[in-house]
């Protein structure tokens, strides 16, 4: 028969080193540099070290800090849904919950809160003072924000910069346009007012049509500006009403041929039918057809070929432009409707043009709620492309 078990009875010895132990780690506990609570499941403080009672000491409304969910306020409903969700087993329940103990007040000090449940009934909250880290995140967020701002400042400068060179060669590239068919005119004016040639000899004729082409053209630059300006000031009208798609757009090519002939450039006109009845300024789309139809033939060398075709494509109507000239390369492409841009701005190009042209083209589409856009081919032509709301005069 075995003998009954009998506890062992810790001696006086025993007793005072466990007294000896305890009171040993309270003065650690006490003295480490992070704060120690344990609370109950309520928050009711059983334990709290000088260190969270230093840190804590600011939210306390009457200096008491008896019940811990009472003093942690701000962060309360985080904390209760932390200690909730992790039921009724015991471990780290949550860790870095930011703590803000100067929230309305200078200077800045914020404490992370580390949760720990002990037991079912107790749980150990450990409070580190985190203010160094989140004033070092805050200056490094504050470096990257400026920065940013200063990378988009430096790219708004090479904006402008380049807007200003732009515009420079705009005004240079335009006086070379105005003084090359003034000087056209004013010498066949001399040359007619002289009276040195008489009026029915091929030549008198061959001037009076030079200084008439050179006037339409110089008239073409002028009006280009002025729409410029008015685009860029939103003064621009539109005066809608019923078209002739087709017979608009022959009347551009016809006005185009002469340019074309002395080119040795064939233009072709592929039309749809229906295109009588369409509701749309018609000066506005002879304009964009005007400036479509003449770059592709500027742009084509003699023995190639322009095709315009235009016709109804859903609820738009269509227009296409396509040529054989020497094509556009992929990187030049973004810049073709910027306004006052030129893939080649020098003085020696071997090209005429202001660069207003396809601006002018994509801002007049736009404000009538089409798109525009172009492909091209280095070496093998371009086509380019309208699309505009279609609507039908009602029958």
């Amino acid at each position: 028969m075995s003998a009954a078990y009998t506890p062992e009875v810790p001696t006086s010895e025993a007793l005072e080193e466990l007294v000896r132990e305890h009171q040993a780690l309270l003065a650690f506990v006490n003295a480490a540099p992070v704060g120690v609570v344990q609370i109950t499941r309520n928050g009711d403080v059983d334990m709290i070290n000088a260190f969270s009672a230093m840190m804590l000491m600011p939210l306390s409304r009457n200096g008491m800090l008896s019940n811990l969910f009472e003093v942690l306020d701000p962060v309360l409903p985080a904390l209760r849904a932390h200690i909730e969700a992790f039921g009724p087993a015991h471990g780290l329940v949550c860790d870095n919950l930011r703590l803000d103990l100067n929230a309305h007040c200078e200077p800045l000090k914020v404490a992370a809160l580390r949760v720990i449940r002990m037991d079912t009934e107790r749980v150990m909250v450990v409070i580190t003072d985190v203010t160094d880290q989140v004033l070092a995140e805050q200056a490094t967020l504050r470096a990257q924000e400026a920065q940013h701002t200063m990378q988009q400042l430096d790219a708004e400068n090479q904006r402008l910069l380049e807007v200003s060179r732009l515009k420079t060669q705009f005004v240079g590239n335009l006086s070379h346009e105005l003084r090359t068919p003034l000087t056209s005119i004013l010498g066949y004016a001399d040359l007619l007012a002289s009276g040195r040639l008489s009026a029915d000899t091929p030549r008198f004729k061959e001037g009076l049509s030079l200084i008439g082409k050179q006037g339409r053209l110089l008239l073409q630059l002028i009006n280009d500006l002025l729409d410029m300006s008015a685009m860029q000031s939103d003064k621009f009208d539109f005066h809608p009403s019923a078209c002739d798609v087709g017979v608009l757009t022959r009347e551009v090519v016809e006005v185009l041929q002469g340019n074309a002939q002395q080119q040795g450039v064939e233009v072709s006109v592929h039309l749809a039918p229906d295109l009588d009845a369409l509701w749309l300024d018609g000066r506005r789309f002879k304009q964009v057809m005007y400036n479509l139809v003449s770059n592709a033939i500027k742009f084509t060398p003699q023995g190639g070929q322009v095709n315009v075709r235009v016709q109804p494509e859903g609820p738009h109507l269509q227009v296409q432009v396509q040529d054989t000239g020497i094509g556009i390369a992929p990187e030049h492409l973004g810049g073709l409707f910027v306004d006052f841009h030129q893939i080649d701005g020098s003085h020696t190009r071997p090209f005429e043009g202001t660069g207003l042209g396809l601006a002018l083209t994509r801002r007049l589409v736009q404000a009538q709620g089409g798109e525009v856009g172009v492909h091209s081919t280095p070496g093998q032509g371009s086509e380019f492309w309208v699309k505009l709301p279609l609507s039908r005069v009602p029958a």
